[in-house]
């Protein structure tokens, strides 16, 4: 038991390690040996646990998206389609956000949309695309369709990219974007405003 234990703690360190390397240079920038110096580990310890750097990758995204931004949102009965809405948006800007712990998540996404290495499809496939058909769901309920149509889909699309702007928004950036640094206060204000415009756009279009 207590060699397991160790082996599972050995595991996160190189996990917590290789996030942090990987979200600062990229996959292709990053070397295991920056990882394992990272961790205070030897790179027989990577081969070990992940087998290579492209499976390491592979479990580093599936880490990050668990600790960090995976979590599910459950609702108590008589929540109207309106209110999960509502909290959909808030949790999805919240996510995605670089302020705080989500940041090694954040700035991985980006690293990966910016240079795509193609691991990644099954992952896609597995872990982001069911926390997409959640959203899709709570949308054509709202709408009141009967099954989820190109409308949905493209309210949808529309409410992940007004959500997507706050990606971007580093300090450095959001006073280019928002005229002002990226604060507590100014996100706050962005999600009512995306909630808003959302929900009239949605009334407007069902």
């Amino acid at each position: 038991m207590p060699k397991r234990l160790d082996g599972k703690v050995k595991k996160e360190k190189l996990l917590r390690a290789a996030c942090k390397v990987f979200s600062e240079k990229g996959f292709h920038g990053a070397r295991i040996s920056d990882i394992c110096r990272e961790a205070g580990a030897n790179v027989a310890s990577v081969n070990y646990y992940f087998g290579d750097k492209e499976s390491l990758y592979v479990e580093v995204f599936r880490y990050a998206f668990k600790e960090h931004v995976g979590v599910s949102l459950d609702f108590p009965e008589g929540v109207t389609p309106r209110e999960k809405l509502e909290e959909y948006i808030k949790t999805i800007i919240k996510n995605f956000s670089n302020m705080g712990e989500k940041s090694d998540f954040v700035r991985l996404y980006l690293m990966e949309i910016a240079n795509p290495t193609g691991l990644l499809d099954k992952f896609w496939r597995e872990i982001i695309e069911p926390k997409r058909r959640e959203l899709l769901e709570v949308i054509r309920d709202f709408m009141g369709k009967k099954e989820i149509d190109r409308s949905v889909i493209f309210c949808e699309v529309s409410i992940i990219s007004q959500c997507k702007v706050i990606l971007t928004a580093s300090n450095d950036k959001s006073q280019f974007l928002f005229d002002a640094q990226l604060s507590e206060e100014l996100l706050n204000e962005f999600t009512e405003h995306v909630i808003t415009f959302s929900l009239a756009g949605i009334d407007a279009v069902k």
